[in-house]
C-alpha cells in the first residue's frame, strides 16, 4: 500500500511543474486544491480507514484500531541505546 510504485510518468511532469507554479502564484500557497481529487479517486491514499458510507461508526471504528495497536507488545529500544539518549539529551525519554 504505502510502497506502491509512483503513478506519475514522464508524460506528467509538466503539468505536475504547472501545478507548482500555480500554487506559488496563488495568494493561499496551498496544494489542497489539487489533492483532493487524487484522495478522492486513491491516487494518494486509496481510502480513509475509519470511513464508513452514512459517516457513522468513525469513532467507533478509530477506537478498535486504537485498542489494537495498544494491545500489541511493545517494541522498546535495546537498553544501551536508551542510555545513550538519555545521556546525550537529558529529559528526552521517560525513565
Amino acid at each position: 500500500m504505502f510502497l506502491a510504485a509512483p503513478k506519475l510518468g514522464k508524460d506528467d511532469m509538466k503539468s505536475v511543474m504547472e501545478q507548482i507554479t500555480k500554487v506559488f502564484n496563488s495568494r493561499q500557497k496551498l496544494y489542497a486544491r489539487f489533492v483532493r481529487k487524487s484522495l478522492r479517486n486513491g491516487s494518494i491514499y486509496f481510502h480513509y480507514p475509519f470511513e464508513s458510507v452514512d459517516g457513522d461508526g468513525v469513532i467507533e471504528k478509530a477506537l478498535a484500531r486504537l485498542d489494537e495497536l495498544l494491545s500489541r507488545p511493545l517494541n522498546n529500544l535495546p537498553v544501551d541505546i536508551q542510555n545513550r539518549i538519555c545521556e546525550e539529551i537529558p529529559g528526552i525519554l521517560q525513565r
